[in-house]
């Protein structure tokens, strides 16, 4: 499964012990990722400025105002890496209820769970680094097991890990019957999952569809553009072609940015 790096390379050059916890409830792009983003948005709002002005200056303005974009696309990136960390954990509860269940405690199920996990998600997998995090941490014994479970599910921003975490330790602490209680937990939680998916298949054909309707604009005036150039030339050389033009531009960004709050629906 390929997933986006929750490191960047000098960052996994550092030893484990010297490294933070990742924070997954906001994604920062990192120097590689920004240099493509700027490369690609600068160029896509040029090249749509153009269209609307025939004018170079305002559509190098028109390619500046793609930074204000870079926040979506964090919040994106970020929802997705949530979602990939979601689904990893869901075959670390697996482990962990094998784990108790033959009478290991959570340090040692973590252990037991990496190398199915590595074998699924290869060495920089979330939930691979995750695990490396927390058993270096036990080991160092640094935070109480509770107060390092709890770290994970704070930084993960995810309801489920957080719900999971809440009945392990509960159970933990009043001694009630670890495995059956994780068992259903995970039902519970593999129920919400699939719901979830299933929803967004049917959400899926409506984010096609408006990212269709939000490209049309710019397909039909290049289209006319490059078919019947004289066709639009009021819009560019009359100051009423121009206002139209800019009502239009302002529309066609409305439109990109609800395109992308339809991607980052939970």
């Amino acid at each position: 499964m390929k997933t986006i790096d929750i490191l960047t390379e000098n960052e996994k050059a550092v030893p484990i012990e010297e490294r933070k916890g990742v924070d997954y409830a906001r994604y920062v792009l990192n120097k590689n990722e920004l240099y493509k983003y700027v490369a690609a948005s600068y160029f896509s709002f040029f090249s749509v400025g153009y269209l609307f002005y025939k004018s170079f200056i305002i559509a190098m303005i028109v390619g500046l105002s793609s930074w204000k974009f870079k926040v979506l696309y964090e919040e994106y990136l970020g929802k997705k890496r949530r979602d990939q960390l979601l689904i990893q954990f869901k075959d670390l509860m697996y482990g962990i209820s094998t784990g108790v269940n033959n009478g290991g405690n959570i340090k040692e199920a973590l252990k037991n769970s990496r190398e199915n996990l590595v074998r699924l998600y290869s060495e920089d997998g979330y939930i691979v680094r995750e695990i490396d995090y927390m058993i270096h941490a036990f080991d160092n014994a640094k935070m109480y097991e509770s107060d390092i479970l709890y770290d994970f599910a704070n930084r993960s921003a995810l309801e489920d890990i957080r719900g999971f975490i809440d009945v392990y330790v509960q159970c933990k602490t009043t001694g009630g019957n670890l495995q059956k209680v994780i068992m259903s937990t995970i039902e519970v939680i593999m129920d919400k999952m699939n719901i979830q998916r299933e929803i967004k298949v049917i959400v899926a054909q409506k984010q096609m569809e408006g990212k269709i309707v939000a490209i049309m604009p710019i397909i039909v005036l290049a289209f006319l553009n490059l078919v019947s150039p004289s066709y639009l030339s009021p819009m560019y050389d009359t100051l009423a072609g121009k206002i139209i033009m800019t009502i239009s531009l302002i529309g066609f960004i409305a439109a990109v940015i609800w395109i992308f709050k339809i991607v980052n629906w939970k």
